[in-house]
């Protein structure tokens, strides 16, 4: 009886080791140099830009509303297009965080797609 404790005790400790080393080994996300957005907020302002860019290439519209358009995005997330050319050199060097990214515009961008076609289903209905 006493060898079975023993045992238990031991696989018991035994887990607890694993799950401390398993914690223990998670990466920690290295800080963003100043004035890079966040993955989070990088992706919403992609969201914002693929949509304009898709109205662009649909429209004609002039060179001057399509600066408009661009600063008005930028604005709307509190950046200026100096800060988003930055941004997009910084994510074009760290190509695995630039696909997570792109990962969730597509998305984001899917669900304002069937969103989108729902609200023309119910109104042709």
């Amino acid at each position: 009886m006493c060898n079975l404790i023993v045992q238990k005790s031991k696989i018991t400790i035994l887990h607890a080791f694993i799950l401390v080393l398993f914690f223990s080994c998670k990466e920690t996300p290295k800080p963003l140099p100043s004035g890079i957005l966040d993955n989070t907020k990088m992706t919403e302002v992609m969201v914002d830009v693929q949509l304009l860019e898709g109205l662009i290439a649909v429209r004609t519209i002039e060179e001057e509303k399509i600066n408009f358009y661009y600063n008005a995005t930028f604005e709307k997330h509190g950046i200026d297009k100096n800060t988003f050319d930055l941004n997009i050199n910084y994510y074009i060097e760290h190509p695995a965080e630039l696909e997570v990214i792109y990962q969730d515009v597509i998305t984001e961008l899917s669900k304002k797609q069937a969103t989108v076609q729902a609200a023309n289903e119910a109104t042709t209905n």
